[in-house]
């Protein structure tokens, strides 16, 4: 249906419907096409009554709205608030930190100085100690005897100058000597080269003329040196051949250099850009791995803090006890090696361990246990008659609350003990138990045949028969707590009381643990009924370490058969100490568990811990946001390092294609060189035969000439090879003599050179010895002076280290101040950021709270039916009047009305009152006192069709409201709304409204 058809047939039935009220005098209409004004008359009053109390859906949906906005506005306050705590909590934790970080360095550095200074303090004192023997050997004879050392090295100083001087002398005269005998030898050389080369020539030409005296031998000459020319040229021209191939593969070489260069240069600049990324990735992994770490930190420090607000508390025990380290330590051998399975003569020696630590039955101070609690029992007093009971009559006298004192003290010690000799997580704490008090009270009556009764009591109590019967079969003899040094006191205290108990059945039974007491030390762990009552208190007997293998409580009770009872009752004590796990109490269901009061017990904390989880879990989340980027940057290091290794190989790979390359380059240049080097051979041996040839051919000329010529041609030839052969003879004798003049002239320069040596050292030494014997008697001479700036400068020095150690200790304390300041600041800190932390959270539901509530208003105002629309209307109106007739106000964040009671119902939402249905009322006062300020206006049926419209402009307000502007006139129009309902019915409308959507 077309929606302005829907609205003008509504407002046309509303029109219809108001003028048929028109006939009471009530309201006049004049109805339009699409418009009908209201009109009312002055002499008419309307109002509008509440009819009920319940709200429609769209003011229900306000008042969500309207609560949801008190919820931000609150939320953000206390986020403000929030913030600005822990911005000032933060900054005092940040000042706290860099005043500790300052600290340190300023330790550090005080650190540094006082070694320093320590460093020169003993370095000046070794002087001052040096100095204080030199001037007291400074002594007159010693000066004396030092300017009679000087005087004789100063001789002796003369004496080698003159001989250095006389050597130097020597060994000029010998290097001018072989400097002379050089020149001979070099122009006798010369002239031996050059008679070698004359004889060679003149046996040459004898050859050619003794050659050319047979003409055919020449010509056969001729032949053969023609045939070498011809062998020569060609191997010249497969030289040029080689060289030629050489030059191109040296070519193809260069270039293959220059393309494995450039490929190589480009995969290298691959490399390092890679490189790069990988650095890159490496820092941002490294980054990333360090904020992972921070926000783990964070974590445990959140989780530190939240610890430490549930760490259960430890109770006083009421006892102070002290053990020695031997005695401690022996105690933790024997429970390790008994929980390992150990062989019995390990334990044996661990038992034994445990007795030489405590003195074995001499008091050595290995164990002092002292009551030190403060009850209002303590000080009561008991008689001690004078009798052979003694102070046993104090225990008879005990009524059941100083007996369950009694029951708490030993409990006490015994946990005191352990702690001290920290073997709680290995036997636990004891707990004072109205069971384990029965039982034990029950044991020390058993005697004769107890095995029924035994089998009754476990029977009874779920405890084990085993662990029973470890408590009844005991090695103690009783004495109650009778003094050995007879009976002193009259009366004793309950205090007195107490502190007998702990020495007779805590501490002496501990003190005569060992083995020493037994021909065969083994029985001290074979067996749990020697020495019980002392390995019970440690918690070691077998019985409790086979059946408390994790170290769990026990629970505890004891019974003295003196304890309330003034008859001749036999002396017994038992303690039964029964650990709290599925081997000792078999049947759980049947064991009394109740702890009651026992000192030295944990007791849970009852911090409020909500904001530290709160905290925890942040940090907890964004440690999983910085482990996320972690692994993120760890994927991308990865790849970057893959890349990398990539890039890496191809350098390589280029690398060796390139060093290939170079190697073949400098094969082919050593090629090509080979070929240049035999072709410049094969150019020297073909100019070599092309001479020859011609020689061979001048010889077989001169062969053709007359015998005679040819003879004494011959003959000329020889004499000269004679004279030659005669000069090469005289020119070699001259260079032997040379030769053997040079090389004894250079003897005897290397003999006078080493004279000359020794004249230096000896010189060198005499001139040390005047100098060390001049700087011995000075030193003889400036001792006192010496010793006396020794002494200023090792005072000085001990005072600048006094001054350091100072500093330093100053230092130590700022930083102790500063660490201390640091650490009160940090819970506070991490107080405020959990706050902060829950803060935000709940700001940020709260504003989706709001979003949700205002996106619920929104489907109310279009799901609203005609009769909730005029309900609403009519609940505005009413509490409009309400406030104009009551006097409503506002005070803080109330409404009061004129007598200053509060509304019930009304609240302040932004400065502003709100009904009980969430409505907005406004009421100002004048100068006359409160008055109605509702704006007035026309209103017209269409209106109500229209509020959407209204809701628009509504929604720019501050709180977020329904309906329209309000007045006194829409009274009237809301009657005629009425007849509209009575003449259509709701449902209709309704119906109407979603067929229409």
């Amino acid at each position: 249906m077309n929606k302005n058809v829907k609205n003008h047939k509504l407002v046309m039935a509303a029109a219809t419907a108001t003028a048929a009220l028109a006939t009471t005098g009530v309201v006049t209409t004049t109805a339009h096409a699409d418009t009908a004004t209201a009109t009312t008359d002055t002499s008419v009053t309307a109002t509008a009554k509440t009819t009920t109390k319940s709200q429609t859906p769209v003011e229900s949906a306000q008042s969500n709205v309207n609560d949801a906005q008190s919820n931000v506005d609150s939320a953000k306050q206390d986020q403000s608030a929030a913030q600005g705590n822990y911005d000032t909590a933060a900054g005092k934790t940040a000042a706290a930190q860099k005043a500790v970080d300052q600290a340190t360095k300023s330790v550090s550095d005080a650190k540094t100085d006082v070694d320093n200074s320590q460093k020169t303090v003993d370095q000046n004192q070794a002087a001052t100690d040096q100095a204080q023997k030199d001037a007291d050997a400074a002594t007159p004879e010693a000066k004396a005897d030092a300017q009679s050392t000087i005087d004789s090295a100063k001789q002796t100083q003369t004496d080698a100058q003159a001989a250095q001087d006389s050597a130097q002398k020597t060994v000029d005269t010998d290097t001018q000597t072989v400097a002379d005998n050089q020149k001979t030898v070099d122009t006798a050389t010369d002239a031996q080269k050059t008679a070698t080369t004359d004889k060679a020539s003149a046996d040459q030409a004898v050859t050619d003329a003794e050659t050319a005296m047979d003409t055919a031998a020449a010509q056969a000459n001729v032949d053969k040196a023609q045939n070498n020319v011809d062998t020569a040229t060609q191997n010249q021209t497969d030289a040029q051949q080689k060289v030629d191939t050489a030059t191109a593969d040296k070519t193809a070489a260069d270039q293959n250099v220059t393309d494995t260069a450039n490929d190589l240069a480009t995969k290298t600049d691959a490399q390092n850009a890679a490189n790069t990324t990988l650095n890159n990735a490496t820092s941002d992994e490294a980054a990333k791995g360090t904020a992972a770490s921070d926000a783990h930190a964070a974590v445990v420090a959140a989780q530190n803090a939240l610890n430490a607000a549930q760490t259960s508390v430890s109770t006083p025990t009421n006892a102070s006890v002290s053990v020695s380290q031997a005695f401690r330590g022996a105690v933790q051998n024997y429970i390790k090696d008994s929980k390992a399975g150990a062989a019995t003569g390990t334990l044996t020696n661990d038992m034994t361990a445990i007795g030489n630590a405590l003195g074995n039955q001499i008091d050595n101070g290995a164990i002092k246990i002292s009551y030190t609690g403060n009850t209002a029992n303590d000080s009561k007093s008991f008689s001690t008659q004078n009798d052979s009971d003694g102070y046993n009559h104090a225990l008879e006298a005990l009524n059941n609350d100083e007996i369950a004192e009694l029951q708490q003290a030993l409990a006490g010690a015994i946990n005191e003990l352990r702690v001290q000799l920290g073997i709680i997580p290995d036997v636990g704490y004891v707990e004072v138990n109205q069971q384990a008090k029965d039982i034990a009270k029950t044991l020390t009556g058993m005697s004769g045949n107890i095995t029924t009764a035994l089998n009754n009591l476990a029977n009874s109590t779920g405890v084990s028969k085993g662990m029973l019967s470890k408590i009844v079969n005991s090695d103690n003899q009783d004495f109650g707590i009778i003094d050995s040094g007879g009976i002193i006191k009259k009366s004793l205290t309950l205090k007195d009381v107490k502190q007998f108990m702990i020495d007779y059945y805590i501490t002496q039974p501990v003190e005569i643990l060992g083995t020493s007491m037994y021909s065969n030390p083994s029985v001290a762990v074979t067996s749990d009924a020697n020495e019980l009552l002392g390995k019970q208190v440690l918690g070691i007997t077998k019985a409790q370490l086979n059946n408390n293998p994790n170290g769990a409580n026990s629970f505890f009770g004891m019974w003295e058969s003196k304890l309330g009872n003034t008859g001749n009752t036999p002396l017994v004590f038992r303690m039964a100490i029964i650990p709290d796990t599925e081997d000792a109490i078999i049947t759980p269901g049947s064991y009394n568990k109740a702890v009651l009061p026992t000192p030295g017990l944990k007791v849970a904390s009852t911090a409020d811990t909500t904001a530290l989880k709160a905290a925890v879990q942040a940090a907890s989340d964004k440690e999983t946001a910085a482990n996320a980027a972690h692994a993120d940057a760890q994927t991308a290091l990865q790849t970057a390092q893959t890349a990398y290794n990539n890039a890496k190989d191809a350098v390589n790979t280029a690398t060796t294609a390139h060093n290939d390359a170079v190697a073949k380059q400098t094969a082919a240049a050593t090629a090509l060189k080979t070929a240049n080097d035999n072709l410049a051979g094969a150019n020297l041996d073909l100019t070599a035969a092309q001479s020859s040839l011609k020689n061979a051919q001048a010889v077989y000329q001169e062969s053709l000439k007359d015998p005679e010529v040819k003879q004494a041609a011959l003959d000329a030839a020889k004499a000269t090879a004679a004279t030659a052969a005669d000069n090469l003879t005289k020119a070699q004798a001259a260079l032997d003599t040379a030769n053997a003049d040079l090389t004894t002239s250079k003897d005897t320069l290397t003999r006078d050179e080493t004279t000359l040596t020794t004249a230096k050292a000896a010189l060198v030494k005499a001139n040390q010895d005047v100098t060390d014997a001049e700087a011995a008697l000075a030193k003889l001479e400036n001792a006192p002076q010496v010793l006396a700036d020794a002494n200023a400068s090792l005072a000085k020095a001990q005072a600048d280290l006094t001054a350091a150690q100072d500093k330093y200790a100053d230092a130590q304390t700022t930083l102790k101040a500063a660490q201390s300041a640091l650490e009160a600041t940090q819970p506070a800190t991490a107080q405020a950021k959990a706050t902060l932390d829950q803060a935000n959270a709940n700001l940020k539901t709260a504003e989706a709270e709001l979003a949700t509530a205002k996106a619920n208003l929104k489907s109310a105002q279009d799901a609203e039916t005609l009769a909730e629309n005029v309900a609403r209307e009519q609940h505005r109106l009413a509490s409009e009047k309400a406030a104009q007739a009551n006097g409503y106000h506002i005070a803080g964040d109330q409404v009061l009305d004129s007598h200053n009671q509060v509304v019930n119902g009304w609240k302040v939402v932004n400065g502003q009152m709100v009904d009980a249905y969430g409505n907005i009322i406004k009421v100002a006062t004048d100068n006359t006192g409160l008055k109605q300020t509702a704006n007035t206006a026309t209103v017209t049926p269409a209106a109500t069709t229209m509020s959407r419209v209204a809701r628009k402009a509504a929604e720019g307000q501050q709180l977020p409201q329904t309906g329209d502007a309000t007045d006194q006139s829409r009274g009237m129009f809301l009657l005629g709304l009425t007849a509209v309902i009575s003449l259509f019915g709701f449902a209709g409308y309704r119906r109407g409204k979603h067929a229409q959507d």
